[in-house]
């Protein structure tokens, strides 16, 4: 008990505070490059895991008999890292996602995790004190049911978002061919992949508690470690590849054309051409259209089109030109001149070539699939 009146600071406690401070620095970064969805969503990622490491650094310098309110205060929050990180994928896939009322029902488990710890947080001082000192005068920490059913779930939960999100990051890439949605699937699957490690190792540690029956403060350490490791590789990742940290993580390919020279006026005329040619011509029913065809059609360069489709309406070519087959066959859907045709017939002969493509499109725009709209539908 002797160790425990003192507060001390070795080598492991020197890795936490190093990792608290890259993580604060790293959402000041973040902060001050680019303010969105996508950006405040990453920092609530980064805060939480923050925090995390700020509980661990409590318990390993003893700080928590100084504040011992302050114990345990945060581990809610990790329950809220599985939603926020599909929230982000989602706003990173999706330019102008928004959450709704619908989105809360993500909170669940974090709600039920605060009622759980709720008795422990509104414990007196002393009763903290003793419950605390009870379990760290030990190297080993009892791992009762409740605590490994804890554990359990947030780990479970964490698994099945990033799986859920990858579902959505395969989808995604299915709706172009682009090298630049290619490579921003790439990064956010490798950012996946990491985040499942993370949280693979958590599970390791879990296994092993279950095994001996207890939290051995040496593999707790290993944990801890990967949640500095975790923020140090995003650090690192920011300073090694800027360029793909911006405009994959930050969703900030919008920011490509900041310093171009096209005034306001020559970007809204292009766009009115661009939007001409695909009235008359309907360039968008050929299931081959690409951005290099629609460039030559127009004369015009890959990039200019680019810069206009995303700053005017901040959408990527091949979004732009799905919209345009999306209303091709709601309008189809409507003609008794199409009737003797499948929906999946109507959807090819409107420039779409994949089936899970157009489903994918159609429920996205119509909020609805394709068989639920042709239901409700009275044709003409």
């Amino acid at each position: 008990m002797e160790d425990l009146v003192r507060v001390k600071f070795d080598l492991w406690s020197s890795l936490l505070a190093f990792g608290v401070f890259q993580g604060l620095l790293l959402i000041l970064v973040l902060l001050s490059i680019k303010r969105s969805s996508s950006v405040y969503f990453l920092v609530g990622m980064v805060l939480i895991l923050v925090l995390n490491l700020f509980n661990y650094l409590l318990l390993s310098t003893n700080l928590f008999l100084e504040l011992p309110h302050l114990v345990y205060l945060f581990t809610p929050l990790m329950y809220l890292i599985g939603p926020i990180y599909y929230w982000y994928i989602k706003s990173i896939l999706q330019s102008e996602y928004r959450l709704t009322l619908k989105s809360l029902v993500h909170l669940v488990p974090f709600l039920i995790s605060i009622l759980v710890l709720f008795p422990f947080f509104t414990l007196q001082t002393e009763e903290k004190m003793l419950l605390l000192e009870s379990y760290y005068d030990s190297r080993r920490i009892p791992l009762s049911f409740p605590t490994f059913l804890f554990i359990s779930i947030q780990i479970l939960q964490s698994f099945l978002y990033i799986l859920w999100s990858n579902k959505h990051l395969k989808e995604y890439a299915k709706l172009g061919s682009s090298r630049q949605v290619r490579t921003k699937v790439i990064w956010l699957q490798r950012f996946s992949l990491a985040f499942l490690i993370y949280w693979l190792m958590d599970l390791i540690a879990l296994s092993w508690y279950s095994f001996q029956g207890s939290i051995h403060q040496e593999v707790f350490y290993v944990t801890t470690l990967c949640n500095t490791l975790y923020i140090n590789v995003l650090v690192f990742f920011a300073i090694k590849n800027n360029k793909a940290f911006n405009q994959v993580l930050l969703n900030a390919s919008g920011e490509t054309y900041r310093n171009s020279t096209l005034s306001k006026a020559e970007s809204k005329k292009i766009l009115d051409s661009i939007a001409e040619f695909m009235e008359k011509e309907q360039p968008y029913l050929d299931p081959e259209l690409s951005l290099t065809k629609l460039a030559n059609s127009l004369h015009l360069s890959q990039n200019l089109i680019s810069q206009v489709l995303n700053s005017e309406l901040q959408k990527s070519f091949y979004e732009f030109i799905n919209e345009y087959r999306f209303t091709e066959v709601k309008s189809r859907l409507g003609s008794s001149q199409y009737k003797h045709l499948t929906i999946l017939a109507i959807a090819m002969d409107s420039g779409f070539n994949n089936k899970n493509t157009f489903n994918k499109v159609f429920k996205k725009h119509a909020g609805q699939t394709p068989s639920e709209f042709l239901k409700n539908l009275v044709i003409d």
